[in-house]
């Protein structure tokens, strides 16, 4: 045996066997790392850009679709209302920006040169600036052709003139009919004031009669305003007498004094109209009087002269007697009315004073009329009990008309008392 295979023989006769479990974590320390790397080449052809991808995009269309991560939402209306105006007046300055420079292009009149047929040996900035020149000349075209669509006709202009002359000469004509309505209309009214201002003063200051008012709708008669007839006085000049009757009217004492010209000779203005009792009667509550008319009065249209009757229902509330006039009858023809009765004092209703005496006597009569046949009475023969029952009834009867009787308030009014008439107040 030599020397080299002797000193071989040392080492391996020096070696330890190795266990099972070292032997395990060794393979696994190799098959581990080479796992790992099969992961990471995975991941990478995955997830790495492709030549595509790398490429620069082209003029179009965007196609990636925005994320949300770069603009939040907004909590306020108000932040995105303002946000919103703010970009589109930005939009609206560069929109107006590029329509002056497109304005500026036009007035300067380039030469437009024939399009250039693309050479696949030029580059990429060669074919975007063809382009971009391309799409302005289209743009400049399509704003020169709009312009145009909207420039007018020699005829269109001339129609629109001549529309535009009618239409100011049918103005003219109608601001000058309306000018002659306005005049008319005024010297009518002036007419009419003339007209009404010299009536009322031959009329001795009578205000003219108003319209005849019709019958409502809905069936209730309508009431007719009432008012004083007053009497003209055409001349105050005396009429001519006979000597005889001169001499004896003129030994009479009379006032000679001097009446002034500006003295006011009219009759006081009012509102009422004098009445009276026509005959004595004596009333209860809700009975009728009659008044007669002591002057001529106008209800509506209808002149009522003097002593016509008047009915009106009467009401007595404590010590005044209210009376109502409702109608008035003249020559067959019945005009509603309302008419209110006052005193001479101005007071409205009839005084009609009560004694405190008789009211108290009154009120014990009739107290004592209402407790007749309120007993009872029991007994053992039936005819005498139903004999008793119907007596009991009578006086019960008799003496609730007697209360009755007793308690009604009775008001006498004299023929002749004196009464005013007088309308609603306006």
């Amino acid at each position: 045996m030599t020397t080299n295979e002797k000193q071989n023989k040392r080492p391996e006769a020096g070696k330890k066997e190795l266990t099972p479990r070292q032997i395990q974590m060794r393979k696994k320390m190799v098959v581990f790392p080479l796992f790992f790397l099969a992961f990471a080449g995975c991941m990478w052809l995955i997830f790495s850009p492709g030549e595509k991808e790398r490429e620069e995009p082209s003029a179009g269309f965007n196609t990636e679709l925005p994320t949300p991560e770069s603009e939040g939402i907004l909590s306020d209306k108000r932040d995105a209302y303002v946000q919103e105006e703010m970009r589109r007046r930005e939009r609206e300055k560069m929109r107006s920006l590029q329509d002056f420079a497109f304005g500026m292009e036009d007035e300067v009149e380039e030469p437009v040169m024939p399009a250039a047929v693309p050479d696949k040996s030029s580059g990429p900035a060669g074919g975007s600036s063809g382009a971009f020149r391309t799409s302005r000349a289209a743009y400049a075209d399509i704003n020169r052709q709009l312009g145009s669509f909207y420039e007018e006709t020699a005829g269109e202009t001339g129609e629109e003139r001549e529309m535009q002359a009618r239409i100011e000469e049918l103005e003219r004509r109608l601001e000058e009919q309306q000018a002659q309505k306005t005049a008319q209309e005024e010297q009518v009214a002036l007419l009419e004031k003339s007209y009404e201002i010299a009536a009322r003063y031959m009329n001795g200051g009578q205000a003219p009669e108003a319209p005849r008012q019709k019958a409502s709708v809905s069936g209730k008669a309508s009431v007719q305003p009432v008012r004083q007839v007053r009497r003209n006085i055409v001349s105050l000049l005396a009429a001519p007498l006979p000597d005889s009757v001169f001499a004896r009217e003129f030994v009479k004492p009379r006032n000679w004094g001097f009446n002034t010209v500006g003295s006011d000779l009219r009759e006081p203005e009012r509102n009422s109209i004098r009445a009276a009792v026509q005959q004595t009667v004596t009333l209860t509550d809700g009975g009728e009087v009659t008044f007669r008319l002591l002057e001529p009065m106008m209800a509506g249209d209808l002149l009522i002269p003097s002593g016509t009757p008047v009915t009106g229902a009467a009401r007595i509330n404590g010590e005044r007697l209210t009376v109502k006039v409702s109608a008035v009858q003249h020559g067959g023809a019945v005009v509603p009315v309302d008419l209110s009765v006052y005193d001479t004092n101005g007071n409205e209703g009839i005084p009609v004073p009560g004694s405190e005496e008789l009211n108290a006597v009154k009120e014990i009569a009739a107290n004592m009329g209402a407790g007749m046949g309120s007993s009872i009475t029991i007994t053992d023969d039936a005819g005498s009990q139903l004999l008793s029952d119907l007596g009991r009834s009578a006086i019960q009867g008799v003496s609730q008309y007697v209360s009755k009787k007793m308690r009604s308030v009775k008001v006498t009014l004299k023929a002749g008392y004196s009464v005013l008439l007088l309308p609603p107040l306006q």
